[in-house]
């Protein structure tokens, strides 16, 4: 069962909200005072001192291992798309991201050679449309639960 809280004597109500009044009787470890933000010192970064005019163009490392960020904004309709199929599909973004790019650059690619892109056959065009409606009936009967 649910204790009472205790009644607090310096407890008042001011204008609807509730504030507590200190009184000289008041213990004062039952107010601590918080630090003020703006007195605590913040560490500021510095950046290192830029290269010399010989060592400006060697300065430019290739990155051989490991993995740097790839930043950019997308629509908030796009990026839950993007996590929806990727996570429908098994994969991570980053793995949904890899994939798409290398798709487009074999069917676009920079030089001069030509990608044919064939129509898909009859029987992909069924499995397609199998999933499809697999897909639509799911959806149907999530959304019967939720109402």
């Amino acid at each position: 069962m649910r204790q009472a809280l205790p009644k607090l004597p310096n407890l008042e109500k001011v204008q609807g909200k509730a504030t507590i009044r200190v009184t000289p009787e008041s213990p004062v470890e039952a107010f601590p005072v918080p630090t003020p933000v703006h007195d605590t010192p913040v560490a500021k970064k510095r950046l290192s001192a830029p290269p010399s005019p010989k060592e400006a163009p060697t300065n430019l490392h290739l990155f051989s291992e490991g993995f740097v960020d790839l930043n950019f904004k997308v629509q908030p309709e796009l990026r839950h798309a993007f996590k929806v199929y990727a996570a429908s599909k098994g994969m991570t973004g980053k793995e949904l991201l890899e994939s798409a790019f290398e798709l487009y650059t074999r069917v676009f690619p920079l030089g001069d050679e030509a990608v044919e892109i064939r129509r898909p056959s009859a029987e992909q065009m069924r499995l397609r449309r199998e999933k499809r409606q697999e897909r639509e009936a799911r959806m149907t009967r999530i959304r019967s639960h939720q109402g």
